[in-house]
Order: structure tokens, then C-alpha cells, then sequence
């Protein structure tokens, strides 16, 4: 779950800890991110809340680039 909290996970090693590639779900937020509400909620339901680094990105880029990172990860 890309989000701009500071407690972020890089999405590398999360990507390189999830040997099952048919178990990734993602979840892209709206413009200005997820409230403090949500973030909590998605924690509490097992979701890893990931950064994509310093730049912050609209909602249909950061789907673009999540698609992206993912397929050339797992294109080995």
C-alpha cells in the first residue's frame, strides 16, 4: 500500500520477501494520500505500507509505476 507516512517499507524488499507472486494486492490512494484512519485499518487488516521513494506522485502515475516495478521484478 503506497502511502506518504514516514513508517514506509521500501518496495524493493517487499517485493523481494513475497515469493508468492499471485499473493500481492495493491492498494493505490487518492490524491494527498490515505488518512490516519485508514492507514490504521489497512495495518491492523496485514497490509505493508510501502514508499516509492521521495517524489509524490498522482494516483494514476503511482498505479503506472507500481505495475511497472512489479513486472520487472518478478520478469526473471
Amino acid at each position: 500500500m503506497p502511502c506518504l507516512a514516514n513508517n514506509t517499507v521500501d518496495f524493493k524488499k517487499v517485493l523481494t520477501e513475497n515469493n508468492d507472486k499471485k499473493n500481492l494486492f495493491l492498494v493505490i490512494g487518492p490524491e494527498g494520500d490515505f488518512s490516519p484512519e485508514e492507514i490504521k485499518k489497512a495495518k491492523n487488516s496485514g497490509f505493508v505500507l510501502i514508499g516509492l521513494g521521495k517524489s509524490v506522485l498522482r494516483s494514476e502515475t503511482a498505479a503506472i509505476v507500481c505495475a511497472g516495478f512489479i513486472k520487472l521484478f518478478f520478469k526473471r
